[in-house]
Order: C-alpha cells, then sequence, then structure tokens
C-alpha cells in the first residue's frame, strides 16, 4: 500500500473514532456506513460470539486486553478498525 493511502486511511479512523467517543450510540450506523467488512458491517459492525484467538493478533489483543467500553484503532493487514 502506498503511504498516503494507509495515512489517509488512518486519519479516518481516527475520525470515526472520535464520532464514537462523542456519541458512543452512533458506533452501529458509523459502522454500517463506513466499514468496508462485510462480515460485521450490516451487524453495526459487531462480531456474534467471537471467541480469543480466533482473530487476527492485534484485533484479538485490542478486544480482550480491554474493558468494555474501550475504544481505540487498531491496525491489522487488513487496514485499520474502530473499536
Amino acid at each position: 500500500k502506498e503511504v498516503i493511502a494507509t495515512y489517509m486511511e488512518y486519519v479516518k479512523a481516527e475520525d470515526l473514532l472520535a464520532q464514537v467517543n462523542a456519541n458512543p450510540a452512533s458506533m452501529a450506523m458509523l459502522a454500517m456506513v463506513n466499514s468496508d467488512d462485510q462480515g460485521s458491517k450490516q451487524n453495526g459492525g459487531v462480531y456474534d460470539n467471537v471467541a480469543p484467538k480466533q482473530m487476527v493478533k492485534p484485533f484479538d489483543d485490542f478486544l480482550f486486553g480491554n474493558p468494555v467500553g474501550k475504544t481505540g484503532v487498531v491496525e491489522t493487514d487488513f487496514g485499520f478498525h474502530v473499536m
């Protein structure tokens, strides 16, 4: 990937995170409108029944290594994830 494209994706993810932090109830709608992940997009960004070590390591580490309600941007080989 080009550095500029990656940077723009990061900036978009950080902007979405700021919107989520300002209004947590907006997370599902923002995911449905902005996500490239067809696996969770229609479910408002939610993955049902995810077990530890089922996702890629950075995603898994954030998901299971933080308390419920913690938000952040995580980078994986699939891109940036607003969590």
